[in-house]
């Protein structure tokens, strides 16, 4: 039993993901980002107009910590289902600056894989 009380106040004190996190991701080659927040994810290519996908889950990666990430599906217009999956990564860098984010991404739609960085945010304006 005092097992599962520790095991629990560890659970309650850590950082995590359980909660719908906000999060403004970034990638390079090919330039996109991403702002992920109130159900919706609007991506899109550097410089470009948005695209507004509609979260339709989050789920976090089975045997993990809940600080360890999610993974959160999207659908847009077209019906193409995008996945992202977000994981914890103190050092992530997008290559070109010496900014460091707090969140590692791949990317997933259709057929094509890209990698960056996320960061989270208070509050971001998706509409």
């Amino acid at each position: 039993m005092m097992k599962l009380l520790a095991g629990l106040i560890i659970f309650a004190a850590a950082p995590s993901f359980a909660q719908e996190m906000t999060f403004k991701c970034f990638g390079t080659e090919p330039f996109w980002n991403a702002q992920i927040a109130d159900g919706v994810v609007i991506l899109a290519a550097t410089g470009e107009k948005g695209e507004k996908l509609v979260i339709t889950q989050r789920s976090f990666p089975a045997g993990t910590s809940p600080t360890f990430g999610q993974v959160i599906k999207a659908k847009g217009t077209t019906g193409e289902e995008s996945i992202f999956t977000i994981r914890y990564d103190p050092k992530c860098s997008d290559g070109m600056s010496e900014t460091e984010y707090s969140q590692e991404v791949w990317f997933l739609k259709g057929t094509q894989l890209v990698v960056g960085c996320c960061n989270p945010k208070d509050k971001i304006d998706v509409k």
